[in-house]
């Protein structure tokens, strides 16, 4: 495997990047996909009840949504791919 298509993984003293952007971060999405990721969780309850959307949807209509901000449709996109999609809050 080429070092294009290796994963990236930390080394000690470079410090943790976004999974999204690789920006420094303290955990594993910096700090604005960070709060990204918490405004998705916290407003998926009311599209839930409203519109009867599973978490999978939810998040496929945030990613489509050219309405939604960068970041939220980023984050959306990441929880998706990353098989976190079946982690609803």
């Amino acid at each position: 495997m080429d070092d294009l298509h290796k994963p990236r993984m930390p080394i000690k003293d470079e410090g943790m990047k976004c999974s999204i952007c690789e920006a420094e971060s303290k955990g594993e999405l910096c700090e604005e996909h960070a709060e990204a990721e918490a405004r998705i969780r916290d407003h998926y309850t009311t599209w839930h009840e409203r519109m009867d959307v599973t978490w999978e949807e939810y998040l496929r209509l945030l990613e489509a949504n050219e309405s939604s901000g960068k970041w939220i449709r980023e984050v959306a996109s990441y929880l998706i791919y990353s098989g976190a999609r079946t982690r609803s809050p």
